[in-house]
């Protein structure tokens, strides 16, 4: 059984541009996983930069296994590349390395269909490459 982390913040706090997010991966959950499915959300409504608290907590959570999957509307939203790719990607590995997948929404429909985009997408943000929407 799948144990799901919704992910989401805005630097501005804007709670429409949030919702809009939430309502995404909850209805991307539901079409994925069934009617059913149990996620705990997690959103925080600073800039990266900012102290991220639920982030935080998310990872606690991800450390000690509570999770298997993350969704989020876009893989930036855990950490923007363009600030510190390092760091981008230091994230990126612990959170698989602790048996999450990432499911970016923005790249598919379908966990299957995401996971296909998934390399390709991170490895362009280590490029430094354009990404195709």
């Amino acid at each position: 059984m799948n144990k799901i982390a919704l992910y989401t913040y805005d630097s501005k706090g804007n709670d429409v541009f949030i919702s809009k997010h939430l309502q995404a991966m909850e209805a991307f959950v539901k079409r994925s996983f069934g009617d059913d499915a149990k996620y705990d959300v997690f959103v925080d409504k600073t800039g990266l930069r900012g102290d991220r608290e639920e982030f935080h907590m998310l990872m606690e959570n991800v450390r000690k296994r509570q999770y298997t999957l993350l969704v989020v509307p876009h893989i930036n939203r855990i950490y923007k590349p363009q600030y510190d790719m390092e760091i981008f990607m230091e994230l990126v590995a612990e959170i698989e390395n602790c048996g999450v997948q990432i499911l970016d929404i923005s790249q598919g429909s379908t966990p299957q269909e995401i996971s296909c985009h998934m390399n390709d997408h991170i490895e362009a943000h280590t490029l430094n490459l354009p990404l195709s929407q």
